[in-house]
């Protein structure tokens, strides 16, 4: 990349609390104040931090020290994360653009604050879509998508808790296309090449391509997959596959006939046939 695509590598000056792992608020974070905790997910925690000069809101995500290793896969994987985003930038990603490293060694970088939701959320809380509300959703998401396998990236976790809903101060719906850290690098000379080990089956069980459950070659074609659980998702409320346990849904994908939208909601089969 050129030196103006590339990340800032700040240092940070930052209390954990001892007993959790988390960044206590008030710590700084490069440029950045904590606030809160945003959430906490398995590999790290995203906090909301503002600027100590400028007042600009962000939020940063921090590996979790288990992970955090030098030359670990965990934390060649959060660096992936955010050289892939500033590679593809797009105005359907969110944004990244700093990155680091605090005393105790675990990365972190910044990215823009989002307000909203996301898509996981609002299903659940709105129900399913129609098939034209649901172009509000899926059509930023395909435009991205575009983006990163122009760019020799597969996302390879299409899933609606990966796709942020907010709005604009003018009452826009804004979509945003979210964590790339399990990204699969398609050309050799992308960041993160050859990190994934042959056989390995890497994304979430509810939206998996064939090939992953196998452990077979990743494509441009598994995110496309995705996109068609995620779009049945959104217009009926609930994922094409749904059973007690993960291995049974694993099947599903490999032997089951998808079933059709029309089964359980009132969709064309024009419809039908694009899922």
């Amino acid at each position: 990349m050129a030196e103006s695509e590339k990340t800032r590598v700040l240092p940070v000056e930052a209390n954990p609390d001892t007993t959790s792992g988390h960044v206590t608020p008030g710590s700084s974070v490069g440029s950045y104040v904590i606030s809160d905790l945003i959430s906490d997910g398995g590999c790290g925690s995203v906090y909301r931090a503002k600027h100590s000069m400028l007042g600009r809101v962000v939020a940063i995500k921090i590996l979790r020290r288990e992970f955090s290793e030098s030359g670990s896969s965990m934390a060649k994987r959060f660096l992936l994360e955010a050289m892939a985003v500033n590679m593809i930038k797009h105005s359907s990603i969110v944004d990244v653009f700093e990155y680091g490293q605090m005393t105790d060694g675990r990365p972190y970088y910044v990215m823009e604050h989002l307000e909203g939701q996301d898509l996981d959320t609002a299903i659940k809380r709105h129900g399913r879509y129609t098939p034209a509300e649901a172009l509000t959703f899926l059509e930023p998401v395909c435009e991205a998508l575009e983006a990163a396998h122009r760019a020799g990236f597969v996302h390879r976790d299409i899933k609606a808790g990966n796709v942020h809903v907010g709005r604009t101060m003018e009452g826009k719906t804004v979509v945003k296309l979210l964590d790339f850290g399990v990204a699969k690098a398609l050309r050799p000379d992308n960041p993160g090449a050859g990190l994934t080990v042959a056989g390995s089956r890497i994304g979430t069980t509810s939206a998996m391509a064939p090939e992953q459950i196998r452990g077979g070659e990743i494509t441009a074609s598994t995110d496309i997959y995705a996109l068609g659980v995620l779009l049945f998702r959104v217009i009926v409320g609930r994922n094409p596959f749904v059973a007690s346990e993960p291995s049974e849904v694993e099947q599903m994908h490999l032997k089951a006939q998808p079933p059709k939208p029309s089964e359980f909601a009132r969709i064309s089969p024009e419809v039908d046939a694009i899922v």
